[in-house]
């Protein structure tokens, strides 16, 4: 009589815990560096549908951070009244107009009515108050008629609905892209969180910055958001990434705006910012500067009538924003070239 057999057993599925195989195809490397080609080759030229990178209108921003990528967040953070709706609003004007990218901009501050007169003042280049508080000289009407009939033609979408959620905006995102491309921006993202409570209980900053970045690598497209800023205990604007919490883990550039008056003989008008790029997961970190015109409300590189005269030599060279030990850093001069330092 025989005993029983002392061949092991193979477990079973359940017995051993295993899932079993994915039920999703586990992409190679070979795929991700088409990928990677495919970015580099749409950098090449102009944007298009299929295009992975956007140009902001900003060549030092551009040149820096590559544009705007697909699947990525920007945070445009700055104390109020420095300019991050101007940036952003500019940026989006240059998007829609001259990319010719569709832009969605979700304006949680300012009426849809009160960003399309601040567009028209950058487009047609004539200085104006308040929406019903103008007076408009007789020979700049055909410049503001201009103006509106181009405007007419970019596909950039203005939303000033108070109630928007993340989910909401990524269900009209994913319409208007169309299967192309587009460029999702939100001012601000506290207005969000804000109107997020008030739907779905109390959700952090940080949370809604997380769903936002899920949102971008979802669809594929670039979005950007303001966070305004409040004062350190010295009184200035924080400018380490651990003084703005979480969102400095969620998003994957950071921009900084710094507006000071102008010292030039220039315009008194004319006033500088200085534009910081603290974080950048795919690209440099530095600093670069902007002209901002007190007349039009904007930032002079996205207006039509952008100021041709050479830029100062002293701000030929600026110095990178807090370099890493050891990982090179751009230095961005006036005349676009770059050098290569070890910091």
């Amino acid at each position: 009589m025989t005993g029983p057999s002392t061949t092991p057993e193979a477990p079973t599925e359940a017995e051993s815990g295993s899932a079993g195989p994915p039920d999703f195809d586990v992409p190679l490397l070979l795929e991700r560096l088409e990928a990677v080609v495919d970015t580099l080759e749409g950098a090449q030229g102009p944007a298009s549908p299929g295009s992975r990178s956007v140009p902001t209108g900003m060549a030092d921003f551009d040149r820096l951070a590559g544009g705007l990528g697909g699947g990525r967040l920007y945070v445009v953070a700055a104390m109020p009244a420095a300019g991050k709706t101007a940036l952003v609003l500019g940026l989006a004007g240059h998007v829609a107009r001259v990319e010719e990218v569709p832009v969605l901009f979700f304006s949680l501050e300012l009426s849809g009515q009160d960003l399309a007169g601040r567009l028209l003042v950058l487009e047609s280049g004539v200085r104006m108050g308040p929406v019903g508080a103008m007076e408009i000289a007789e020979d700049d009407w055909p410049e503001i008629s201009d103006a509106v009939g181009r405007l007419a033609q970019v596909p950039l979408h203005v939303v000033d609905e108070p109630m928007m959620t993340p989910a909401t905006i990524e269900a009209m995102a994913a319409r208007a892209g169309d299967g192309g491309r587009c460029v999702v921006v939100i001012d601000s993202i506290r207005h969000l969180a804000a109107a997020q409570s008030s739907a779905e209980g109390t959700p952090s900053v940080g949370e809604i910055a997380g769903l936002l970045r899920s949102m971008a690598r979802r669809l594929d497209i670039p979005v950007v958001m303001t966070l305004p800023l409040e004062p350190n205990a010295e009184g200035g604007p924080p400018v380490e990434l651990d003084q703005l919490g979480p969102i400095a883990a969620e998003a994957d550039v950071i921009v900084l705006i710094e507006r000071t008056v102008g010292t030039g003989p220039s315009s008194p008008r004319t006033r500088r910012a200085t534009v910081t790029i603290l974080k950048n997961r795919q690209g440099w970190r530095g600093q670069f500067r902007l002209g901002f015109s007190e007349e039009t409300g904007g930032f002079t590189t996205f207006g039509r009538r952008a100021p041709s005269r050479p830029r100062d030599p002293r701000s030929a060279r600026r110095r990178p924003a807090r370099p890493d030990p050891g990982a090179p850093q751009l230095l961005v001069d006036a005349s676009g070239g770059t050098d290569d330092e070890e910091g």
